[in-house]
């Protein structure tokens, strides 16, 4: 909101602001905003509730509110990066407002809810578009919508036309029923997890039959086979019966690996890249993979190699004859290692291969989990990995924290 006045210095229900205090928040343009705004930003998006459409959960709630403190108005806000938006609404038309007349943007400041008994004698408010014209605001408070105990979403806020003073009960009641919003916001989040998780399941079990299938009814065809051979060329069948479980078995691996994935804690430890690296690629058995450069990273060694092997195993399979390319260098406090390989074609969309049981082509084998375990051993170390792909090359770069960045040669 535009700052045209002195802010308080404390006290959040007091009529009149005094003190010329900012404090400890920060100004974005004519907007204050808390210390932690990346990341109760990030949380908001997160929560997939913007911009959805209105639900009886919360509309009874608003009303609940409307009617138990006797207000005209009644809203559940949540606060964007440049708007206040209404999931709920009761006795407002408008569906948003500008960040910058927001009361809830200064409700947003504290855990405390923000009580103005009379805006034309609030600093902060007087000469605010929403106090001199339509909807009138005189009285305004507003309990924050608290996540996780720290990340203010929005309010559960009430409004009305002429100055008034809350009752300790009213403030009680304002502020139960703001909790009761932020459950069932986290709900919303919960079911939307689960059916991201639905529909995982879904793919998981669909790729799980199709990629199994094969070896199983390869080693049950052989094993017929093997029954009714003589006895010199059972040997050759039990190999191929043999090659086909192992199959079997490193993809029932990956899956076990993927889920288990889901919970890791890594163990932290510093661990030299390049000589990790060389043991990955020792243990994938690609000798044409040249590594250059080293880093220092504090991590888990055990998935961390892991890592590498199936970025290694990922080249193997998907690229076209030639070296594998292992840069490796710390710069700015980070290790980067680009693994760069030749390509058969290039591969659309190359980001979303870090998806679960996504392949580079439809006519590729595999599980489609390599990226994918890939994906999240860098975010259990606070990394971040991308692709990119072009006809002749094919490359994935990871950045992890770096621990000893002039160790780098």
């Amino acid at each position: 909101m535009p700052i045209r006045g002195p802010l308080p210095k404390s006290g959040r229900n007091q009529d009149i602001a005094r003190g010329p205090l900012l404090g400890k928040h920060a100004m974005l343009g004519l907007v204050v905003v808390p210390p932690n705004e990346e990341e109760r930003l990030r949380a908001l998006r997160g929560v997939g509730i913007l911009d959805t459409e209105a639900d009886e959960r919360f509309d009874r709630i608003t009303r609940m509110v409307a009617e138990l403190l006797d207000v005209p108005i009644a809203l559940v806000s949540l606060v964007d990066e440049d708007r206040q938006w209404f999931k709920s609404r009761v006795g407002l038309d408008a569906t948003q407002t500008s960040r910058e007349v927001a009361f809830c943007a200064h409700a947003i400041l504290d855990d405390d809810p923000l009580i103005v008994h009379n805006a034309l004698d609030d600093a902060r408010f007087r000469d605010n578009p929403l106090v001199q014209g339509a909807p009138n605001i005189r009285f305004y408070a507003g309990a924050p919508l608290i996540l996780h105990g720290e990340v203010r979403l929005g309010t559960l806020c009430a409004i009305d036309t002429k100055s008034r003073v809350l009752s300790d009960q009213q403030q009680s009641i304002l502020q139960e029923l703001s909790r009761v919003i932020t459950d069932e916001i986290v709900l919303h989040l919960r079911n939307q997890e689960l059916r991201a998780a639905n529909q995982s399941l879904e793919s998981f079990a669909h790729i799980t039959a199709h990629d199994l299938r094969a070896p199983l009814k390869s080693m049950v065809n052989l094993c017929d086979i093997a029954a009714e051979s003589p006895g010199e060329e059972r040997g050759e069948l039990i190999a191929l019966v043999r090659a086909e479980a192992t199959k079997a078995e490193t993809l029932v691996g990956k899956y076990h690996a993927l889920s288990r994935l889901r919970a890791a804690t890594p163990e932290r430890q510093p661990v030299g890249l390049a000589q990790l690296s060389c043991a990955a690629r020792d243990a994938t058995g690609h000798p044409s993979i040249v590594v250059e450069g080293d880093a220092t990273v504090e991590g888990d060694e055990v998935l961390l190699e892991q890592m590498l092997a199936n970025l290694f195993e990922n080249a193997r399979k998907h690229g076209a004859p030639g070296d594998v390319e292992v840069r490796i260098r710390a710069e700015q406090g980070r290790a980067l290692i680009c693994v760069r390989n030749p390509a058969v074609a290039a591969v659309e969309d190359a980001a979303s291969l870090f998806a679960a049981f996504r392949r580079a082509s439809e006519n590729r084998t595999g599980a489609g989990l390599g990226l994918a375990i890939v994906a999240r051993i860098v975010e259990l170390h606070d990394g971040q990995v991308t692709a990119s792909s072009d006809a002749d090359h094919f490359e994935i770069q990871v950045q992890l924290p770096a621990t000893q960045p002039e160790l780098t040669r």
